[in-house]
């Protein structure tokens, strides 16, 4: 497998040096340089040359342009091409993407309204709104160690490497740390946080070692390999979930969990159920029952009337690729997840469909009527 450096000039003995040295420092050797604008012969490059990562100068060589530079990076995640920048503070190319590129030819100084002086913060690795578990403020506003629940930490990234599940890693937690108050998503999160193995992420700085680990790099990556796989499996998405209205009051349904316990042959059974729900709160008009409909029944019906492609997402503003991308670079969704939401993105900003904003759902007569108005 081959390594390919894509630069402004290959005759430019400073970029080319440059490049040689970071690939240095990454234990890397370039086997080609590449001066291209076309991303289709760069793309057909990569692909006769077997090349397997792929160097930049700079993240304007693939693109000036943030949404463009993103559609590439896509399209070389797609082919499994390792992207990175020769930029020693920011070798992640969507890191230094964010800083450096434009946003529908607005300047990325303008997008970003973080004030300096918290930058000056985020750059020193100080505290920054709250401590992640198992740590603990100093007088200087640095993070150190908290030994009274560090050691809780450790637990679940060894329960979860032992083959525990998240659930039972809680209850586990539960039985065991009375004073906290633990669930599923408290796990996960700690699972997911790199803060654990020394790495600060605050405001789209990326400082490594930058306060003591709690957890082994090895331990953490064996436990997101198993989180993203897990994630794949189970993560399934409501598509509904903001946009259905009662269709009598007009007020937002709202999806509640029901547990039914029952006893049979001595043992007991409990089983979990989604509904979606209005009891027509804040309504000027009386309503003889409240809206109380099956979650798979509405989601099934929805999913055979609707296109979910043209569903209208509130977040796909203008500033929408700059926001997903500072998820993406603070490791706050999988990629796969960054990279769905931008296809979705880009759909909507380039069709024509008349795109769903709201959903009106009745029952009349324990028929289910289903409208746009």
């Amino acid at each position: 497998m081959n390594s390919l450096a894509i630069v402004y000039n290959e005759n430019n003995n400073e970029e080319i040096s440059k490049l040689n040295e970071f690939c240095r420092y990454e234990n890397v050797s370039l086997d080609y340089f590449l001066h291209e604008k076309d991303f289709k012969k760069i793309f057909d490059f990569i692909v006769k040359n077997n090349i397997s990562k792929l160097f930049l100068s700079d993240a304007k060589v693939l693109d000036k342009d943030l949404k463009s530079f993103t559609e590439k990076m896509i399209s070389l995640h797609k082919i499994n091409i390792t992207v990175l920048c020769a930029s020693y503070d920011f070798p992640d190319p969507f890191q230094l993407a964010i800083r450096t590129l434009s946003l529908n030819g607005k300047d990325p100084q303008r997008t970003n309204k973080i004030k300096d002086s918290i930058n000056k913060k985020a750059s020193r690795g100080q505290v920054l709104g709250k401590v992640p578990y198992g740590y603990k403020k100093n007088i200087s506003g640095f993070f150190e160690e908290n030994l009274d629940k560090s050691e809780h930490v450790r637990k679940i990234f060894d329960l979860y490497n032992h083959n525990f599940s998240i659930s039972e890693i809680t209850r586990e937690l539960l039985n065991t740390s009375l004073e906290e108050k633990w669930s599923d998503q408290k796990i996960k999160h700690i699972l997911k946080n790199d803060f654990y193995i020394g790495i600060y992420r605050r405001y789209n700085v990326v400082i490594p070692n930058s306060h003591v680990s709690i957890v082994n790099k090895k331990d953490f990556d064996n436990a997101n390999k198993k989180l993203s796989i897990n994630q794949k499996r189970s993560y399934k998405k409501n598509y509904w979930n903001g946009i259905l209205f009662c269709g009598f009051c007009l007020n937002k349904l709202l999806v509640t969990n029901h547990k039914n316990t029952w006893i049979n042959d001595g043992n007991k059974k409990t089983r979990n159920y989604k509904y979606y729900n209005c009891d027509h709160q804040n309504s000027i008009d009386s309503f003889p029952k409240k809206l109380k409909i099956k979650y798979e029944t509405l989601n099934d019906l929805l999913n055979e009337k609707f296109n979910k492609n043209i569903i209208l997402d509130k977040k796909l503003k203008e500033s929408y690729v700059y926001n997903l991308i500072s998820q993406l670079s603070n490791s706050k969704i999988f990629f796969e997840e960054f990279v769905e939401k931008f296809e979705k993105y880009n759909l909507l900003s380039s069709t024509k469909k008349d795109l769903i904003e709201k959903i009106f759902i009745k029952e009349i007569d324990n028929e289910i009527i289903i409208s746009l108005v």
